[in-house]
C-alpha cells in the first residue's frame, strides 16, 4: 500500500474541535467563546446623554423640595393646630395679669350717697366706671359727704393687699378756704395710713361761680404730687369749659357732676390705674 506523504500525515492528524459543555448548562461553545473567568467584557458600553442626566437631576432635586413641603404642610396643618391649642391656652391662662385692686379716699364725689364696704357702686360715683371685678377690683376705702381731709385722715384705716389708691380730695377745704399746707399733711399721712404702693392724686372738678378757685387748687395738688412722687391725673378735664366752668349737662348744682360726669372721671382715673 503506497505511502502517505509526510504533509498527507499532518492533514490526516487534524480533527475538528471538540464541543466543550458550558458550565450553566448544556449548550456547547466552540473554544474560541470560552473567556477566563473574571476577565472584563470588552463590549463597548453607550453613554447617556449630557442632557438627559440634566434632566434626572433636576427630576431628583424636584421630588426632594415636595417632599420637604408636604413634611412642612403636615407640621401645620389644622389637626396639629388643634393638638397645640389646648397648650397655648394653658399658658396664656398662667400668664394671666391678676387684677389690680384699688383702694380709694374722697367725699361725696367718690361715696355715691352710700358705703364703699361692699364694693358695690352706683351712677353716682366714679368707682363705678373704674371697679369691674376683671381687671380692677375693689380693696377698700373710705369716703363721706362733706368730708375735708382732716375727716378723710381720721376715718381711713389701713388696706391690706391694696395695689393703688386713689384720692380725690380738696373741695370741701377750698370751698372752705383753708390752708393747703393743712391739706397738704392730711394727704401724706392719708396715703400712709392706706399703705398702697401706688398713689394717684386726682383734681377736683371745677367750682361755680368761682371756676378759679378749683383751678389753683389743682395747680397746687400737682406739685404735691411730683414732690412725693404720686401721679396727678386730672380728671376734670373733661369737665370743664374754656373758662374753666363746666361743661353743658355734667352738673345740676355748679359742684357735684352729673352720672355722664361721673362717667368722664371714671375713664380717666381707670386708663390710668392700667397703665
Amino acid at each position: 500500500m503506497p505511502r502517505q506523504s509526510s504533509a498527507g500525515r499532518g492533514l490526516a492528524r487534524r480533527r475538528p474541535p471538540r464541543a466543550t459543555a458550558s458550565s450553566h448548562g448544556g449548550s456547547p461553545m466552540s473554544v474560541r467563546d470560552r473567556r477566563p473567568s473574571g476577565r472584563p467584557d470588552r463590549t463597548p458600553r453607550r453613554s447617556l446623554p449630557s442632557g438627559l442626566v440634566t434632566l434626572c437631576g433636576v427630576a431628583v432635586v424636584t421630588a426632594v423640595l415636595i417632599v420637604a413641603a408636604l413634611t412642612r404642610t403636615y407640621e401645620t396643618s389644622p389637626a396639629a393646630a388643634r393638638a397645640a391649642a389646648p397648650l397655648t391656652s394653658a399658658v396664656l391662662f398662667e400668664d394671666a395679669v391678676e387684677p389690680v385692686r384699688l383702694a380709694a379716699v374722697g367725699d361725696s364725689i367718690t361715696a355715691s350717697g352710700g358705703p364703699l364696704e361692699g364694693g358695690v357702686f352706683n351712677e353716682n360715683t366714679w368707682l363705678s366706671h373704674v371697679v369691674d371685678a376683671v381687671e380692677v377690683r375693689w380693696a377698700g376705702g373710705w369716703a363721706q359727704p362733706g368730708a375735708t381731709t382732716a375727716a378723710m385722715l381720721e376715718g381711713v384705716v389701713p388696706v391690706a393687699g391694696a395695689d393703688v389708691l386713689v384720692i380725690m380730695a380738696g373741695t370741701n377745704d377750698s370751698g372752705q378756704g383753708l390752708p393747703f399746707d393743712t391739706t397738704a399733711d392730711n394727704l401724706r399721712h392719708t396715703a400712709e395710713v392706706v399703705g398702697a404702693p401706688r398713689v394717684i392724686l386726682a383734681s377736683i372738678p371745677p367750682r361755680e361761680p368761682a371756676p378759679e378757685v378749683a383751678a389753683d387748687f389743682n395747680e397746687l395738688l400737682e406739685s404735691l404730687a411730683s414732690e412725693q412722687g404720686w401721679e396727678f391725673v386730672d380728671v376734670a378735664r373733661g369737665l370743664r369749659d374754656d373758662d374753666g366752668g363746666w361743661l353743658p349737662g355734667l352738673t345740676d348744682d355748679g359742684i357735684h357732676p352729673l352720672p355722664d360726669g361721673q362717667a368722664v372721671i371714671g375713664a380717666a382715673i381707670r386708663d390710668a390705674v392700667l397703665l
